[in-house]
Formats: C-alpha cells, structure tokens, sequence
C-alpha cells in the first residue's frame, strides 16, 4: 500500500500504530480521515474502504466500534516503534532513515498534525537508542 491510495494508507497507519489489543475507536477514524463529512457518511465511508483492505488481504476488524489491524501473519514494524519493542540493533540501523519521507497527507489538519506527531515519537524512539549507544561507547 503505497501513500498515492490516500485514504487506504491513512487507514492503515492509524489502526497499525494503535496498540493491536485496543485498535482505534470507529468513529475518531472516520472523523479524522473524512473530517468534512457528517459521521454517517464518513462511517459508510470507513466500512467501504475497510471492506477494499480486507479484499486486498488486510486483517481489518471492526468490534465494539474499535477498528483494529489484527497481526495476522503480518509483522507491523511501525506498532513496535511506536510503542518501543524494536531491539536497540534495529533501531540504529534505522537512525538515519527519514519517518514516511515525502508523505504530505491532505485530509485536514487533525490528521496532518497525528501524521507529524508520530514521526516526532518515531524520532524519539530513535533519538533514544542513539543517545544509549553512545553511552556505551563512552
């Protein structure tokens, strides 16, 4: 999935950086990712674009009003950056990379401010383990 499928990718990347247990509840998703539309059209918008994810083998569950991306036979590396499980090796390798480089979203300033606010807690993460590694050395 690349970010050109707009919609799709913002699904996909709120509901993978949510914790796999709580997912995200339905109706924040839909707001945030439809945020000029009434909540029942931006719902009936959600469960289309779920239903187009799940046909291309995406694990998208809707229980309780939470969506979740279940982890399936999928290892969804952003979940353990996010919520700190990568091994410090890892992380280093990943240091110098850019967090989702050129991805400029336009689907309202809730969501570009999320998008922003994960890359600052990606880099954080990263930040960290270069911070320790450097104690190391020292």
């Amino acid at each position: 999935m690349e970010p050109d499928a707009e919609v799709h990718f913002a699904v996909l990347l709120y509901t993978a950086a949510a914790a796999p247990e709580a997912g995200v509840p339905r109706d924040e998703l839909a707001e945030l990712v439809w945020p000029n539309s009434p909540i029942e059209a931006a719902r009936h918008s959600l469960r289309q674009a779920m239903y187009r994810l799940r046909l291309l083998g995406f694990p998208l569950h809707l229980r309780s009003g939470q969506v979740t991306l279940a982890d399936e036979g999928m290892d969804i590396d952003l979940r353990h950056l996010v919520h700190g499980q990568v091994a410090r090796d890892y992380l280093l390798r990943l240091a110098t990379l850019p967090f989702l480089p050129g991805y400029l979203p336009r689907l309202g300033v809730r969501y570009s401010a999320w998008v922003q606010d994960l890359r600052d807690r990606a880099d954080r993460v990263k930040r960290h383990a270069l911070l320790e590694a450097l104690r190391e050395v020292r």
